[in-house]
């Protein structure tokens, strides 16, 4: 996001910090349901972002390199996975006290290195809580990496038949009104939730975006729109959690919500709201948003699940650890990882299309 690939807009983080945000309150605020809300802001900025570049690269030199991008990505997403696995296996003594089984962990292990979470979820027909759930929320990095696998693909497939840009716009906007159909029929299941053909809805919104701006369309998003946009998907929270508005509500507002923001901010650059998201500790949030939603759930599993803490002990220790934690992930790990990733980027690709963004996942 920083490098010559796309201009950098703080926004985006400071978006990304306020998502992150969302999912941690979520695990650690009793009664707090955003988290589902956050992910789905994630979802929408990664669709955005990788398709972006993806398009970007294709107008700059008539393909796309497949084999770097998924090597990007890896070097992006896996150092910092690595790290917070290891701490985990680390940790088996403490996850077999409560119970967990050795075949249980290998489970959790293969699932979180193979980015099938998500998957695991469904086939179990249980989300795994507890000792054995520390790891489940990475079932949206699942999600990200399964689209990250499979639209990188489909799209070279389009573009080498020299598809119009709105033909592919329509045939992505088609295809998330029938995920988001899917999702609204199912609504309530594991399926639902976790599925990457319910979930996806967001990815491809994001992607539709994208696609839109490359094909000449401006979507110039006002401010008044933006700012209002973000005050129903406040009332939709808010009625949510209250449970005086049917808690799958949140989810297409979230995405619906997310999208204009995104149009707004990347579109004008400037403004009331581009300020706000720009505010310099939700930007930093956002730049250590990987790490931090990597590092707080078994943090949060640990405090509550082992040693018992109530709800402010719980909080009181999770929050200031994770938080630590991603920030020195981001300089011993990330940053040295995205060094390498720049030399070899810069060793082989055309100048102008250097980098890579910053995962959106939940990231």
């Amino acid at each position: 996001m920083r490098s010559g690939s796309m201009p950098y807009v703080p926004a985006l983080d400071g978006l990304r910090g306020i998502a992150v945000a969302l999912v941690v309150c979520a695990h650690v605020v009793p009664g707090f349901t955003a988290g589902r809300v956050g992910v789905d802001v994630f979802f929408v900025l990664s669709g955005y972002l990788i398709t972006t570049i993806l398009l970007r690269e294709w107008t700059a030199r008539g393909r796309i390199d497949l084999r770097a991008f998924y090597l990007r990505r890896l070097l992006r997403l896996g150092p910092p996975l690595a790290v917070v696995l290891a701490a985990y296996i680390l940790a088996t003594p403490v996850w077999v006290s409560r119970g967990v089984t050795l075949e249980q962990l290998t489970t959790v292990w293969v699932a979180a290195a193979t980015y099938t979470w998500n998957l695991l979820i469904v086939g179990l027909g249980v989300l795994p809580t507890g000792a054995a759930g520390a790891l489940s929320h990475l079932w949206s990095l699942g999600q990200e990496e399964q689209f990250y696998l499979v639209f990188p693909l489909v799209l070279v497939l389009v573009l080498r038949r020299r598809s119009q840009p709105r033909v592919l716009l329509r045939a992505l906007l088609g295809l998330a009104v029938v995920m988001l159909l899917l999702y609204v029929l199912t609504a309530g299941t594991l399926f639902a939730e976790f599925g990457p053909v319910t979930r996806g809805f967001g990815l491809l919104v994001g992607s539709a975006l994208a696609v839109g701006r490359w094909g000449g369309q401006a979507y110039a998003v006002r401010r008044w729109l933006a700012l209002g946009a973000v005050l129903v998907v406040g009332i939709v929270i808010t009625g949510a959690v209250l449970r005086w508005l049917p808690g799958d509500a949140d989810i297409p507002a979230a995405v619906c919500v997310a999208v204009l923001v995104i149009a707004h901010v990347t579109g004008h650059g400037e403004g009331a709201l581009s300020r706000l998201l720009a505010f310099r500790p939700l930007v930093w949030l956002g730049l250590v948003s990987y790490s931090l939603y990597l590092w707080h759930l078994p943090l949060v599993v640990l405090a509550a699940d082992v040693w018992h803490l109530g709800s402010l002990g719980v909080a009181a220790f999770a929050l200031p650890t994770a938080l630590a934690l991603a920030e020195l992930t981001r300089r011993l790990v990330e940053e040295p990882a995205a060094r390498v990733k720049e030399r070899w980027v810069r060793a082989r690709t055309a100048p102008g299309m250097l980098g890579d963004p910053a995962p959106a996942a939940l990231e």
